[in-house]
């Protein structure tokens, strides 16, 4: 286990690349606040599969939401 904070925050970086928070984009970048599928459909993301809370449903629209948001970044 790293010592400090800052060593911490190298290794997470390392092993998992960037983090992507969808809820800080939506708050500061956009300003609003509702839930995925709301904000999703407000930037014309649809979901795939399934439905609404389920694990893998939820995934899949999230990063379908962080690789179009990067557009709007």
């Amino acid at each position: 286990m790293p010592s400090t904070l800052v060593e911490f925050m190298k290794l997470r970086k390392n092993m998992f690349g960037p983090i992507y928070d969808v809820r800080h984009t939506q708050l500061h970048h956009f300003h609003t606040v509702c839930g995925l599928q709301r904000f999703s459909d407000s930037l014309g993301i649809k979901r795939i599969c399934g439905a609404a809370h389920q694990a893998g449903s939820d995934s899949l629209l999230t990063s379908l939401h962080i690789k179009d948001s990067k557009a709007y970044l």
